[in-house]
């Protein structure tokens, strides 16, 4: 399915598939890394290592992964890749309130 995606780092907006965080974060430009990670409240470094697959991704990262991205990485999709297992949508849905 292809998508609009608005990148508030540097304001484009691209057209493509849903993607991993990975791939997202791979894709971010120099210094964007640090802006996105500030923006959702976490380290540069902590999201580093979510993106290696080093550290698992929790539910609350994973919602404010998709909402960062305006839906390009999906926090079930974030969820179950980064943490190696199956999140329930209802656990993600409880981190929005």
């Amino acid at each position: 399915t292809d998508l609009k995606v608005y990148n508030p780092i540097d304001k484009n907006i691209s057209f493509g598939l849903f993607m991993t965080f990975e791939k997202y974060w791979a894709s971010l430009p120099r210094g964007g890394r640090g802006q996105f990670a500030a923006s959702i409240g976490y380290n540069r470094e902590h999201l580093q290592r979510v993106a290696c697959g080093k550290v698992k991704c929790s539910a609350e990262l994973a919602l404010k992964i998709e909402k960062a991205t305006y839906g390009a990485v999906k926090r079930q999709e974030a969820a179950l890749i980064l943490s190696g297992r199956p999140v329930s949508y209802t656990h993600l849905r409880a981190h929005e309130t």
